[in-house]
């Protein structure tokens, strides 16, 4: 059941970001969430960048397929998701880094995804799109930044491709992973008990009904219609145009620059030369340009022997669980 929904029907109070907690939270004064180890004293101190002259260009990282929680690396690669994953936790630590210490005046996001899960995508994305407020963000598009990966660079000050960059794929894709068939040609019986009429829907022992497809289009049409609403506003279109563009379509970065989708063509070095000038930094100034990398909250164990494939294939059906995904495909027409 979508958010707008369950707080429709009284489920839930309200919907909200992690970042706006504080102030519903607060009452005679201002609340702060910190992590309870945090609040223990018990992790190390946030990551702090003191620069010669006290001011920097930070580079946040985003690469991988964007999935819920920490970052991490599979032990081996698993189509459609590789062997890098992109934590939405992770990357919010390394902007919240960034936007704390004084020193860093602008913010280079450089972004290679094909997507991924599109609750992590949204999560990110409101990281980007409040950060802006006070920092300048610079997103710096590398091979491929499409789908969920265009979704997370779409509210930043300013977006710089490559020419051959692959971005775009305004787009949701949906579905489940069905084992029942190949259960059965091995002899397994599985039976599903269920207490509602959707409780099953993402069962890989179950076929879609007809109201669970119904569920699933609307899902689908929800984050579609939020993803192009993101995009008109990050990048002041009309959703009609957004729309003309979308359904998606994949572009190259030369193509995306002609469609306003991108800003400039470049590579890396042109995204920090923005990023200092939208921070007001003198093209002349000798202004460091450094990697945020915020500790992991846990460690996370190395994969055991001959556990590899399973290992990654369970972090693999764990994101496609979600009701909808923003995905790139592998194979992409132009």
């Amino acid at each position: 059941m979508a958010a707008s929904t369950m707080r429709a029907k009284g489920l839930v109070d309200a919907v909200a970001f992690e970042d706006e907690l504080p102030a519903m939270l607060g009452t005679d004064r201002s609340a702060r969430l910190v992590p309870w180890g945090q609040a223990r004293r018990s992790l190390r101190l946030p990551y702090r960048w003191h620069s010669v002259g006290g001011r920097a260009v930070a580079v946040v990282q985003l690469v991988g397929a964007i999935v819920p929680g920490e970052s991490r690396d599979l032990p081996v690669p698993v189509p459609p998701l590789g062997a890098h994953l992109a934590g939405h936790e992770t990357v919010a630590r390394a902007f919240r880094a960034a936007e704390r210490d004084p020193a860093i005046k602008a913010i280079v996001f450089h972004v290679e995804s094909g997507g991924g899960s599109a609750v992590a995508s949204d999560m990110i994305w409101r990281e980007v799109e409040r950060v802006r407020r006070s920092k300048p963000v610079v997103v710096f598009m590398g091979n491929v930044a499409g789908s969920g990966g265009y979704y997370v660079a779409c509210p930043s000050a300013h977006i710089v491709a490559g020419a051959a960059t692959l971005t775009g794929s305004i787009g949701v894709v949906a579905g489940k992973i069905s084992a029942r068939a190949l259960a059965e040609r091995v002899g397994v019986r599985r039976e599903v008990l269920q207490r509602g009429d959707t409780a099953a829907m993402f069962s890989a022992f179950t076929a879609f009904t007809e109201r669970e497809w119904s569920t699933l289009r609307w899902w689908m049409q929800e984050i579609y219609a939020r993803f192009t609403g993101r995009v008109a506003a990050g990048r002041g279109k009309p959703q009609a145009e957004v729309e003309a563009l979308a359904r998606g379509r994949v572009y190259t970065g030369r193509q995306a620059l002609a469609l306003g989708l991108v800003d400039e063509i470049g590579d890396f070095e042109a995204a920090v030369r923005r990023a200092r000038a939208l921070a007001g930094i003198p093209e002349a100034a000798d202004v460091p340009v450094v990697t945020v990398r915020p500790p992991k909250l846990a460690a996370v164990p190395a994969a055991t022997s001959g556990g590899g494939w399973l290992e990654a294939l369970t972090h693999a059906a764990r994101l496609l669980q979600e009701p909808a995904l923003l995905v790139m495909g592998d194979d992409v027409e132009l």
